[in-house]
Formats: C-alpha cells, sequence, structure tokens
C-alpha cells in the first residue's frame, strides 16, 4: 500500500482478514479463502453498483491471499462480471496443490492474471497458472540471500523452515520494488525454463510486477 501510495494518486482498499489465517491453524485457514473470495467478491460487485467497474478493478495477494483473490474472480465470473486484473505473489501451494483450476488462482478469474513465484514447490505454486508468470532468478526455490540472512537469525533445526519462508516473502518485496521502479525487473519469455538441453536466451520482452501486461 505505501509503495502505492508514494508513487501515485491511487484509491487503494487493504483487506485484513487475519483472523481468519491464524498460525497455526492453517487447514481451517486454507478453507477460510473460499469464504474470503465469497465476500471479496460482494464488495466489488458492490463497487460497480457505485459506478466503479469491475474491469477497472487490480486485486493483489501475497500466498493465500492470491487464492483468495482467485475465488473472488471465479464467483463474479459466474455473474458475468470480470475482475480487471489479479496479481498473485506466490500463491499458497500446500493445501491446494492436488486442486485443478477450480480449486486455486488460474487464469481465467480475471481479464489478466499475473503471477510471481518465489518459492515454487514449497509454499508457493510451482506451475504456471497465470495469463503470465515470473520465475525470479530462473525459478531458485530459495531466493538469492535467504540463506545468509537465515542463518544468523535462526538456529540449524530451523534453517530450512526459515529460507523458505524469506523466499516466499520475497514475492511482496519485489512487487513493492517494481511500483517505484517500473522497469527494474526486466523478463525472457522462456516456455523451456527447466531444461537444461534447451536454455533460453535473454532478452527483454516485459517486465515482472507492477509493469506487466498480458503476453
Amino acid at each position: 500500500m505505501f509503495a502505492y501510495l508514494s508513487s501515485g494518486d491511487y484509491n487503494f482498499v487493504a483487506v485484513d482478514w487475519s483472523r481468519l489465517i491464524a498460525f497455526p491453524w492453517y487447514v481451517q485457514a486454507v478453507q477460510n479463502t473460499r469464504y474470503m473470495g465469497k465476500r471479496l467478491a460482494t464488495f466489488i460487485q458492490f463497487l460497480e453498483t457505485a459506478g466503479v467497474p469491475a474491469s477497472s478493478v487490480h486485486v493483489i495477494g501475497f500466498s493465500l491471499g492470491a487464492e483468495a483473490a482467485g475465488f473472488a474472480g471465479k464467483r463474479l465470473r459466474a455473474r458475468g462480471i470480470m475482475i480487471g486484473r489479479i496479481t498473485g505473489l506466490d500463491p499458497a501451494y500446500p493445501g491446494y496443490s492436488l486442486t485443478d483450476s477450480a480449486g486455486h488462482l488460474a487464469k481465467g478469474d480475471a481479464i489478466f492474471v499475473d503471477v510471481l513465484h518465489t518459492n515454487p514447490g514449497v509454499f508457493g505454486f510451482p506451475g504456471a497458472i497465470g495469463d503470465v508468470d515470473f520465475y525470479p532468478n530462473a525459478g531458485s526455490w530459495i531466493q538469492p540471500g535467504c540463506w545468509v540472512i537465515c542463518f544468523w537469525n535462526h538456529d540449524e533445526n530451523q534453517l530450512s523452515f526459515a529460507a523458505d519462508g524469506c523466499s516466499h516473502v520475497r514475492a511482496w518485496r519485489l512487487y513493492a520494488e517494481s511500483i517505484q521502479n517500473p522497469r527494474g525487473f526486466p523478463a525472457t519469455l522462456c516456455r523451456n525454463w527447466k531444461s537444461a538441453t534447451r536454455p533460453c536466451q535473454f532478452q527483454v520482452h516485459g517486465y515482472m510486477g507492477f509493469a506487466a501486461r498480458p503476453p
């Protein structure tokens, strides 16, 4: 929020649903993302009646919040209303890994869905689920600097969990930075980025974060 308000004139609504996703009741939190999606959809539909088209709304969600945004988009789409954009910041993976696109954030939940993956396969979704998916640092599941930071702040038995958490939250940190510097994260289109035999040559095809656009 502060990144937006310090960089321009925006109308910004923050949703505090911390009581519904309290640690350590993660299983219940996963279930509550559907409820939160329902409430968010109701609010966006209210904005429509107040003269704010859903197509002009940009919903940004981190982890479980990204999944809630997806459920809001699905509910509105069923009513013939489309959110303009959903940005999923490392959408939560545990509890959603065995579901199809109806059970997690996916392309089609908004006119444009962009996703940042910073802890793929652990706390965050590994596979491409949006219209555009970004994998900072070639899809590394531990982001640069996270091992070092965690080494100095946790005992060795907590290192792996802490490094994953550091990488997971890196998604919203990168996005916030992209608001201040929209062209700070150039990206290249790479359909086979995991292949060791067909490496992608870096070219600027777009930008990750705030300046992301449909392909």
